[in-house]
């Protein structure tokens, strides 16, 4: 079956009219559509939350790698190469490097990184839509606005091969890229023969666990979309006063306690 589906298209930041692209899925698939859905802009997301902080009187040290954390009372010491940072209070968030810092506190988690890869399509036709399809066992095909990358629209597998981010030898994707050119090319044919280039990075999960990595959601995107909800609870935590929201269910503790909990910290 040819499955036609009318997606919205904005223009100039307003609604014009709608325009069809073709997509030939079996008789067993279903579409929801949600014209009210939208993207957030992580470049401009970042800006603003850099701006606040500047505003009240924070520092943003960009290009400052932490090569040391020692924990200690009343001070926490952060060591970087352009110097020292002490805080009373710190909050941790290394993404893919995870597993290093937290092994050197004593804090042991199931974390891999692993590396994966977005595929970059010419696109003219559908510019802001995006497409999710979630009948892939533990995994889902994405397709997304690539704003960054006016004209074209990134698609792939939410999958990847683990690799140390440490280590400078790149890990073979061949097999990933094959998987997303050719489900593209047997659901979205257009999209697949007008492929351009790829874009590598990293995703940081939790075996056997979803939607659940110390606050983080797993599937793409997410744990950028809650970021201000998990600010609001660590602003909360550091300042003495118990988090509005239930977080029990991310605590480190749901692990194997005497494997993840190692640390006094």
């Amino acid at each position: 079956m040819e499955l036609e589906l009318a997606i919205p298209r904005i223009i100039s930041q307003r609604r014009d009219n709608t325009t069809l692209f073709r997509s030939k899925f079996t008789d067993d698939y279903y579409a929801f559509e949600d014209p009210t859905a939208g993207v957030l802009r992580a470049d401009r997301c970042l800006i603003a939350v850099q701006k606040l902080f500047r505003d009240e009187g924070g520092r943003v040290l960009d290009g400052w790698p932490v090569v040391d954390v020692e924990p200690g009372e009343p001070w926490t010491k952060i060591s970087g190469p352009r110097g020292v940072v002490r805080a009373r209070w710190l909050v941790l968030c290394p993404g893919p490097w995870a597993s290093h810092v937290l092994q050197h506190l004593g804090l042991y988690l199931p974390l891999r990184s692993v590396r994966t890869t977005s595929l970059y399509c010419r696109n003219e036709q559908f510019p802001f839509s995006s497409f999710v399809d979630c009948s892939v066992e533990n995994n889902h095909y994405y397709a997304l606005p690539a704003m960054e990358h006016p004209g074209h629209i990134k698609v792939g597998l939410h999958d990847g091969v683990e690799m140390d981010p440490n280590q400078s030898r790149e890990v073979d994707i061949s097999e990933l890229r094959q998987k997303s050119l050719s489900y593209f090319k047997n659901y979205f044919p257009d999209l697949a023969e007008q492929y351009a280039f790829e874009q590598l990075c990293y995703y940081t999960v939790i075996q056997g666990e979803r939607g659940k990595r110390g606050g983080r959601g797993e599937d793409k995107g997410t744990g950028f979309k809650i970021a201000p909800v998990i600010g609001e609870v660590f602003s909360r935590m550091i300042q003495g006063e118990a988090p509005k929201h239930d977080v029990s269910a991310f605590a480190a503790k749901r692990f194997d306690k005497d494997k993840a909990m190692k640390s006094k910290y």
